[in-house]
């Protein structure tokens, strides 16, 4: 089993497609009936299952449906309680285990024996990984350690692809700024490489306005397969005082910001166009010319997403980097 992981780890491009081959390299070591991945969806507050293993069976989709009846939350269930204590969990017969909402289903699908790993990374859990056997099944110390292992290396994985993406997207934009004579033939591609390394849907770029003090987008940039046509229109009609809405806070306090959903957020102006597309996470981070701020670049995700200090971090830096090419690119056209 650890021999299987380990291989699929080591040709799997993203963890996505890493994730439904180890539920299956899983199931099939150890010869149990289903596998089902859960993930955060932060919109509920609840687990959602991102992928099952076998993808009909029966028993699977049973097990991971989004039932009215329960619904698993941190604490709540097998996966809930992996999630929560990010440690791997064994039950016997989890038709005997009342925490779980689902030990009925799992009697009436045959199902008996659970055990649940979680996948942590930065001391949080990202995802848990949990199985189900037809027959009740006594602790296995000894594989129980060796879940624990194949956890911790999945989140090595994750942790990896992430600094991968985000050397990958210093990289990109080192090439764009290299390329480009000036902030308007830069901005499109600044938007799209962040947007596609990083998986955010939209981006847009504010500029401070010369006529008066507000900043004015010049640029919007998203996925060509989502229609937000109602929130890039906000956006270009819209403008922002300092301390007003997501641009004008970074503008104020010269730091990036991350909001966890804008729709519910009090100072976010576009809420209403926002939830009409739903997106909802949303960061940005200030352009600046040393204390000065020349302008703010943010982003927006359909998810609900916790605050991630090291992208922060690292979008301070790039918001130099672009204020840098600014100043350069404008003292090099008023020389000629």
């Amino acid at each position: 089993m650890h021999e299987a992981v380990s291989a699929i780890l080591t040709t799997a491009p993203v963890i996505t497609e890493a994730y439904p081959q180890i539920l299956q390299a899983i199931c099939d070591t150890l010869q149990w009936n289903v596998g089902i991945l859960w993930r955060m969806d932060y919109q509920r507050q609840a687990l959602g299952a991102a992928a099952i293993w076998p993808p009909y069976s029966s028993q699977a989709q049973w097990m991971s449906s989004q039932n009215p009846a329960w619904t698993l939350k941190p604490e709540v269930g097998l996966a809930g309680e992996a999630w929560d204590i990010r440690k791997p969990v064994w039950i016997k017969d989890v038709a005997e285990y009342s925490k779980d909402p689902r030990h009925q289903i799992a009697l009436d699908m045959g199902l008996h024996a659970g055990f649940a790993i979680p996948v942590c990374l930065s001391g949080n859990t990202r995802a848990v990984l949990e199985f189900f056997s037809t027959f009740p099944e006594e602790v296995d110390e000894t594989l129980l350690q060796m879940l624990s292992n194949i956890g911790f290396q999945i989140g090595q994985f994750i942790e990896r692809e992430h600094k991968e993406r985000r050397l990958a997207t210093h990289h990109s934009l080192t090439n764009v700024l290299a390329e480009s004579s000036d902030l308007n033939q830069a901005a499109p591609l600044i938007l799209e490489a962040i947007c596609d390394n990083l998986g955010w849907d939209l981006g847009a770029i504010w500029v401070m306005d010369s006529a008066e003090p507000v900043l004015r987008c010049i640029k919007i940039w998203h996925s060509p397969h989502l229609n937000l046509e109602a929130f890039r229109d906000a956006s270009q009609k819209i403008t922002f005082a300092r301390g007003v809405g997501l641009p004008g806070r970074v503008w104020k306090s010269g730091e990036p910001s991350w909001i966890t959903d804008v729709v519910a957020d009090p100072n976010f102006p576009r809420a209403s166009a926002a939830a009409k597309e739903g997106l909802h996470t949303g960061f940005a981070f200030p352009i600046k010319s040393g204390p000065d701020a020349l302008g703010v670049i943010e982003f927006f995700h359909r998810d609900i997403q916790k605050p991630d200090k090291e992208l922060l971090s690292m979008f301070a830096s790039i918001g130099l980097q672009i204020g840098q090419f600014i100043q350069r690119t404008s003292l090099s056209s008023s020389r000629s």
